[in-house]
């Protein structure tokens, strides 16, 4: 037998020492994390609510960070994390509200489209629906057209085009329409070209008619529907 194999273990054996050594790893992983949340989510929670919205936004930009370290799993366990995604929508800060759809978008790349359409889409469609104030509207609005881009076209055309089309566009308030109008350009490569001539082809064509009367209105739905005929 060659001199270097005497102390050399059997192939099978040194596998399992691999295998053995893997799972571990894996445990360590998993008791850090969970520790991770343990401990930093009181702080993290309480700063995300701090009366200087600069310390807000600090936390704000470092939660996709936290969510790719914590896993899925963890990251929903914890309802006041969750909760604070949502709420830091109505923040009255301008700098928050947009930070905040930022950082639903970064989610969504994290955890993916089957994520955002039950945990993000639904909160979204809820606000603008449930918001006596406008503010609040616009930046669903806004979000949407964030979002856009990361949920996918069925997600778009399901939940968020009828939401645009059917109410927003309706909305008695001219900074919403005209938001509605910004929002149906920004979504138009992400639905079908039936989609566009069904419902949004009209719905822009309604906001920028003369019944109208609100000029913004008017200005940007006939932006959007240039888009539209240069992109059809």
């Amino acid at each position: 037998m060659p001199r270097s194999n005497v102390h050399s273990p059997p192939a099978g054996l040194e596998v399992c020492r691999f295998s053995h050594a893997e799972c571990l790893q894996c445990v360590v992983v998993q008791i850090w994390t969970r520790r991770l949340s343990d401990e930093l989510m009181p702080t993290i929670v309480h700063l995300a609510e701090d009366k200087n919205w600069r310390v807000r936004l600090a936390i704000i930009e470092h939660i996709p960070l936290l969510a790719k370290q914590l896993g899925r799993e963890i990251f929903e366990e914890d309802l006041k994390l969750s909760t604070l995604c949502i709420k830091w929508l109505i923040d009255n800060v301008w700098s928050i509200r947009e930070a905040a759809i930022m950082n639903l978008k970064s989610l969504a790349e994290v955890f993916g489209t089957d994520w955002a359409k039950q945990n993000i889409v639904p909160q979204i469609v809820h606000l603008f629906d449930f918001s006596s104030k406008y503010l609040h509207r616009i930046t669903a609005l806004n979000a949407v057209a964030v979002l856009s881009e990361v949920v996918g076209a069925e997600v778009v055309e399901d939940s968020f085009i009828s939401l645009l089309t059917d109410r927003a566009s309706k909305d008695p308030v001219p900074n919403v329409r005209f938001g509605t109008a910004k929002t149906l350009s920004h979504v138009m490569p992400f639905v079908t070209p039936e989609m566009k001539e069904s419902k949004i082809r009209p719905c822009l064509s309604s906001l920028a008619a003369e019944s109208e009367t609100d000029t913004d209105v008017n200005y940007f739905a006939k932006q959007a529907l240039e888009k539209l005929a240069a992109n059809s």
